[in-house]
């Protein structure tokens, strides 16, 4: 994880002993995740192809929100900050997230369609998400954590 904000030395780490997801928790998660589709990280899973079959460009954001849709059915797509779905839902939608991302590399700028092609690195997509999640699940308290293999485990007893 990233090196600790002032406060963390500070003051030591957090009690993470909150069971309930607050808005500015979700709005964070929301960032995190719309911005990899956006960066074309989850076109390890859900690739938008280039028209000219010369790799993949992107993620599929169409495919990527059905298979959200058929598996965890309580979260909408796109997401919104202020709306925030049931907890659990949340959580599963962190782990549906960890197993479609991977870290999007450009290797090759196709000028005629104006975008680059990507190859993927999973394991380094998949500890960068892993540690973004955790620093705002962390920061916020929450007993909760997104481990290795992709699961999120409750840290605290359940109240």
């Amino acid at each position: 994880m990233a090196p600790e904000y002032f406060s963390d030395r500070e003051l030591g780490d957090r009690p993470r002993s909150r069971d309930d997801i607050p808005p500015n928790v979700w709005g964070g998660i929301v960032a995190t995740i719309t911005s990899r589709v956006e960066n074309g990280s989850f076109g390890y899973r859900y690739p938008l192809g280039c028209p000219d079959g010369k790799g993949t460009a992107g993620c599929d954001e169409t495919s990527f929100s059905l298979a959200l849709a058929a598996e965890i059915p309580d979260i909408s797509w796109p997401l919104r900050a202020n709306i925030i779905p049931p907890q659990l839902a949340i959580l599963d939608l962190l782990e549906f997230c960890y197993r479609a991302v991977a870290k999007a590399e450009a290797y090759d700028f196709h000028s005629f369609f104006g975008h680059s092609h990507l190859s993927f690195n999973l394991e380094e997509g998949r500890a960068a998400f892993r540690d973004d999640v955790n620093r705002i699940l962390s920061r916020n308290g929450l007993a909760y954590e997104l481990n290795a293999e992709g699961l999120i485990v409750r840290l605290a007893p359940e109240m």
